[in-house]
């Protein structure tokens, strides 16, 4: 419509008509204008309108952050509570503890008194026990001394003995010389070679004693006597003699042996023990009794 006026004035003659339409022209402008200020008003209404909506949902959510913070910060104000009440108690205890540290100072101390006290009675004692240990050594070293000289006693005793132990078991043997002859005699023996202490040897270099030994016959047979003799014979003295009988037959092959065994006395056990090992076993009160160094 304004372009047409402004088509209208160009073609209008009439002066008075043209400041008319000029006129109205002017007014058009004028109402152009202002709708063209009231569209951008009106834009800018719908953008304040927009605005403040926007800035409603931005304050709504601050106000929901607000209410979240509130929240926050009672909990906090409560973990705050519980922390105070924490550090307290906390500092309760450190008081109690260092009631306690004064207690066990208190104790160390007494300790320590206990301790120089006892290390003092230790002083004491190891003065004590150094006196003792003097005395102690000297009568260790008289005893010593003392035991030194029954040693030398007991040597020359134990000498004595063991000669008188072998002259026990050279009369019994003594006695087995005489008493034998007769009772092999009572079972049909008779003497070849007198009995007698012999070495046989029994390996090389190697020899062994005989107590009893010598030769007997009978019905032509002739019979290698070998004989041991115990004043308390022991099964340990069997069991021994029997591994000298071995020796003996692995030296002498084809000698035929005639085994005993003479002693004091024995028991009961060793006697069945000696049947059973097919020995004889002859006593020595069977013996007559002969001459000798007692």
């Amino acid at each position: 419509m304004f372009e047409t006026i402004k088509l209208l004035i160009e073609e209008v003659q009439d002066p008075l008509y043209r400041k008319i339409f000029e006129a109205l022209l002017g007014e058009l402008e004028a109402t152009r204008r202002w709708e063209e200020r009231f569209d951008r008003l009106e834009a800018l209404l719908d953008e304040l309108i927009k605005a403040q909506r926007n800035f409603q949902l931005a304050l709504e959510g601050v106000q929901k952050e607000m209410e979240a913070l509130k929240e926050a910060q009672k909990e906090t104000q409560k973990e705050i509570e519980a922390l105070k009440e924490a550090v307290r108690e906390t500092q309760r205890e450190i008081e109690a503890l260092k009631e306690t540290q004064k207690e066990t100072q208190r104790e160390i101390e007494a300790l320590k008194e206990a301790m120089r006290e006892t290390n003092q009675s230790i002083d004491g004692l190891r003065e004590e026990f150094r006196k003792e240990k003097e005395d102690i050594w000297k009568i260790l070293t008289k005893l010593t001394e003392n035991l030194e000289k029954l040693n030398k006693d007991h040597r020359v005793t134990r000498e004595q003995l063991g000669g008188l132990a072998h002259a026990v078991g050279y009369l019994l043997e003594d006695w087995a010389f005489v008493g034998l002859p007769r009772l092999l005699a009572e079972e049909g023996f008779e003497v070849e070679e007198p009995f007698r202490r012999e070495y046989l040897q029994v390996g090389h270099e190697r020899w062994i004693e005989v107590n009893i030994y010598g030769v007997i016959r009978r019905n032509g047979e002739r019979f290698h006597v070998i004989g041991e003799a115990k004043t308390q014979l022991k099964k340990r003295d069997v069991d021994q003699f029997l591994r000298h009988l071995k020796e003996v037959e692995r030296w002498l092959p084809g000698r035929r042996l005639f085994p005993l065994l003479v002693t004091y006395q024995t028991s009961p056990q060793v006697r069945e023990y000696v049947r059973k090992k097919g020995l004889r076993l002859y006593f020595s009160y069977q013996f007559p009794l002969v001459s000798g160094p007692f």
